[in-house]
């Protein structure tokens, strides 16, 4: 019975008594998975139609519903049924109704309908005929019967081209607003992204330290962009006084350490450099501190220009004295060459600046400067809350006496007097010219060092290395050129 009552809920029926078509839409009821009857709806072809009818005028078209036999289950035509239809043919067909343009539709309008895995999407057909071109909208209607129903709706071609105008209108608007919006886009990103590239940029260079080559940071109108532009101009300036303090060899080296910025203690060859200005404490006596602190100023910058230039390291300033040693932090197999030629370019310098000096009316400069290699100490001493990057070695101390053998010999060259250790001559090169000076007891040693003098006027050839080279910068080592004046 529930198998009957459905297939009876999905025909079409004729009602004789009042001349109408019907149609019953059913559901089967189920118990536990079992099928116990069914529930049935019925519903007149003329309320459908009636109802579709109304639908279409506001759309300004006829709107349709065809079984797949090609009958016409809705249509406003059916609110007054045609004659001749009986229970044995309940629906009329296009023809009957009188509808030309849906009896194309129907035989397909020159374009077969989709097949039935389309169903759901929407079709556009342009059946034309007799009556002019008409425009049909349709698309499957599932659920209702055994192979699903077509519903659409047809209108007038002439009545669809200002909506088409009309749509592509919209169209062209909808690209313009795309377009500014894609426009006002990228103007966002590139207002963004510039600001966030400089500050990349930026930071890469003071990653590795090219402290003359940040680009200026512009403010902008993004508030937050603008503070991490302050924000990084601070840490800037930090790190530009940061640099002023500690060597930048050995920046470089913590900031390439893993384990928390130490610097691990080791023995290394080195080169120890010391200068110390003649006179000066007769020359501070009598100037204002300002003054002192003044040309102290500009006669570190001479010695560091040097030392720099030559890859080294200044490791403090004394009073009036420089110390400055190469070999660590970056290691340099030439690092007694790059102390000698630091040394004859430091020398050249005063020079150069006496020259100045004696133009404006003022006193010359003697230097001293003793020079020596060795094995030292290289490492952070200090203690937990203050530390110091230098060196501690017996080439430390050497270096220093030997800046004062020079002052308890009076040499006579020039402006300027060069002390270099024997460890040291025994490195140097042929570009060098050393002059002996014998062996001469120093204070705190036990044993006497072998002394030579520098001659930084004849040594012409040494010409001098990019800063910061690596210990194969020079690896062909010549002997000394040695004068035959002793003293």
């Amino acid at each position: 019975p529930a198998q009957q009552g459905e297939r009876a809920a999905r025909a079409f029926f004729f009602a004789e008594r009042v001349g109408r078509s019907y149609l019953n839409i059913g559901r089967a009821v189920r118990v536990a998975g079992a099928r116990e009857g069914c529930v049935i709806a019925g519903t007149s072809i003329r309320q459908l139609s009636e109802r579709l009818a109304r639908l279409g005028t506001n759309y300004e078209g006829t709107v349709f519903v065809l079984d797949p036999a090609g009958s016409v289950v809705a249509h406003p035509k059916l609110v007054d049924p045609p004659p001749g239809l009986s229970d044995v043919r309940p629906l009329p067909t296009a023809a009957q109704l009188g509808d030309r343009v849906l009896e194309q539709i129907a035989v397909g309008g020159g374009k077969a309908f989709p097949p039935a895995d389309r169903s759901g999407a929407v079709d556009i057909d342009l059946v034309e005929g007799a009556e002019g071109g008409h425009v049909v909208l349709h698309r499957s209607l599932g659920g209702y019967a055994e192979r699903p129903w077509r519903i659409g709706l047809y209108f007038p071609a002439d009545t669809a081209a200002p909506q088409l105008d009309r749509l592509t209108q919209i169209g062209y608007v909808g690209l313009s607003v795309l377009a500014l919006s894609l426009f006002v886009t990228w103007r966002m990103s590139v207002r963004i992204s510039r600001p966030v590239a400089r500050i990349a940029a930026a930071a890469w260079k003071r990653r590795h330290l090219d402290l003359g080559a940040v680009p200026p940071l512009l403010s902008g109108p993004f508030r937050e962009l603008n503070e991490a532009a302050r924000a990084f101009r601070a840490m800037v300036h930090g790190l530009d006084a940061f640099d002023r303090f500690v060597p930048r060899g050995l920046v470089r080296r913590l900031m390439q350490e893993s384990e928390g910025g130490r610097i691990a203690s080791e023995v290394r060859p080195v080169t120890v450099l010391f200068t110390d200005i003649a006179g000066f404490t007769a020359f501070a006596e009598d100037r204002p501190a300002a003054e002192v602190a003044e040309f102290l100023n500009e006669h570190f910058s001479l010695v560091d220009r040097c030392v720099d230039g030559e890859g080294g390291t200044i490791d403090k300033y004394v009073g009036d004295a420089v110390m400055a040693f190469w070999g660590a932090p970056e290691r340099h197999r030439d690092h007694a060459i790059r102390a000698a030629r630091a040394a004859i370019a430091i020398a050249r310098a005063v020079e150069d600046d006496n020259r100045r000096r004696a133009e404006m009316g003022e006193a010359p400069v003697r230097l001293r400067i003793g020079v020596q290699s060795g094995e030292v100490l290289v490492g952070v001493i200090g203690s937990p809350r203050r530390l110091n990057y230098t060196i501690i070695g017996d080439a430390v101390n050497t270096a220093e006496r030997l800046e004062g053998l020079a002052r308890e010999l009076g040499l006579d060259d020039g402006p300027v007097q060069i002390v270099v250790g024997e460890d040291t001559a025994r490195e140097l090169g042929s570009d060098f010219v050393l002059r002996p000076l014998g062996r001469h007891a120093l204070a705190g040693r036990r044993d006497q060092v072998e002394a030579f003098a520098l001659d930084w006027r004849q040594s012409e050839g040494a010409e001098p290395v990019a800063a910061g080279a690596d210990e194969d910068a020079q690896s062909r080592l010549r002997p000394s050129r040695v004068s035959s004046d002793i003293e």
